[in-house]
């Protein structure tokens, strides 16, 4: 026993600052525990879960329906796969799910004409056409258009409604029309035609100027489609409007701050582009800013109503604000010990998607905010 003692002594001697158990550093505090503290009444659901950096989540298009289309990035050694999940915003369980081939320039539309839950999967030249509970079919480009199609910061330079046989998309020369089968083509707007609006004379003589992405809307009456150069900050520099009937076309200069370039469709006549919502039935716009500034960040608006705006971040949680209610905002949902909290999605005036990231687990979560 003493030959023991002798060696502890020994070895407490060759060790710099050797202690006694009693003269021991405090140990380190126990890790907080990770945790959400909702404000009242607010309600938190989660949707999905996954490990800290097995996968990358995006919202591509706004909720319809109560439903929430999620594309989910998974990496399974060198190769991405790529999943849609949908989502009952009601009920919290998924509904929806597809297997999308990795490739570049692949695209999600909501189609807005019709009632119901539906998506188009765009890749190259031709889409899928799906509802909630499964495909409903399909459409591939005519082959004299497969050269040449582009894509503009991931949406394709065509659309098309076989179901009511129209099909437009753009060249170097401007936007086309023509039958689903591509027959019966014709240039209905120039390119050449942008530069002798006032908004944008200064693009006269812009050989790089181009005639995006068009969308069908109004029941297949009219086209949005915007157009850019290359290199602008904000991805587009307008939006036109064409009456296809009539060849009337509406311009629109809403993407002049980079904060306000998305670009969006909330319905089958409405768009949301840049700080402007514009009819497309009247041609006419009000302005509805998707940013406002309120201290430190930027608040993100709620898509369509615009009632509420939203802000988020790990160390403030979620916050919420409504422009008629004085500009303080409300903290809502607080997280403690996570990694991320960041706001991902705005439902409506009281529903938000955000994502977080805590030891061990990431997700998503669809938070309530009280009536």
């Amino acid at each position: 026993m003493k030959r023991f003692a002798a060696l502890a002594a020994a070895l407490c001697l060759g060790l710099a600052g050797c202690q006694s158990p009693a003269e021991a550093a405090p140990s380190e505090p126990e890790p907080e525990v990770p945790a959400l503290a909702p404000g009242p009444g607010v309600e938190v659901k989660t949707l999905l879960t996954w490990e800290p950096g097995s996968r990358r989540v995006l919202v591509p298009f706004p909720a319809r329906e109560d439903r929430l289309l999620v594309e989910v990035h998974v990496q399974t050694g060198q190769w991405t796969e790529v999943q849609l999940a949908g989502f009952d915003l009601t009920t919290g369980e998924e509904g929806y799910f597809a297997r999308v081939a990795k490739f570049d320039g692949f695209e999600y539309r909501q189609p807005l004409d019709v009632p119901g839950w539906e998506v188009k999967i765009f890749h190259g030249v031709s889409y899928q056409h799906d509802s909630w509970t499964g495909t409903l079919g399909g459409y591939t480009l005519p082959e004299s258009l497969w050269e040449g199609r582009r894509t503009y910061s991931g949406r394709h330079d065509w659309d098309a409604w076989p179901e009511r046989d129209l099909l437009v998309w753009t060249t170097p020369e401007g936007l086309w029309l023509a039958a689903a089968d591509g027959s019966g083509a014709r240039l209905v707007l120039a390119v050449g035609e942008v530069a002798k609006q006032p908004d944008f004379a200064f693009l006269e003589g812009e050989a790089a100027l181009a005639l995006q992405c068009p969308r069908l809307m109004n029941g297949g009456r009219t086209v949005v489609v915007d157009f850019d150069l290359p290199g602008s900050p904000t991805g587009h520099i307008g939006l036109a409007v064409l009456e296809i009937e009539t060849g009337k076309a509406f311009w629109y200069a809403p993407f002049a701050n980079p904060l306000w370039g998305g670009l969006e469709y909330l319905d089958d006549t409405t768009v949301q582009a840049g700080h402007l919502q514009i009819d497309v039935v009247t041609g006419e716009a009000r302005e509805v800013s998707r940013h406002i500034q309120a201290g430190g960040p930027y608040f993100v608006a709620t898509t369509g109503d615009f009632s509420r705006y939203f802000a988020c971040d790990t160390e403030a949680g979620l916050a919420v604000l409504s422009p008629e209610g004085g500009r303080e905002p409300e903290t809502v949902l607080t997280a403690m010990g996570y990694r991320e909290l960041s706001l991902c999605h705005a439902v409506d005036g009281r529903r938000v998607i955000c994502e977080y990231e805590k030891p061990g687990e990431a997700g998503l979560l669809l938070v309530t905010l009280p009536d």
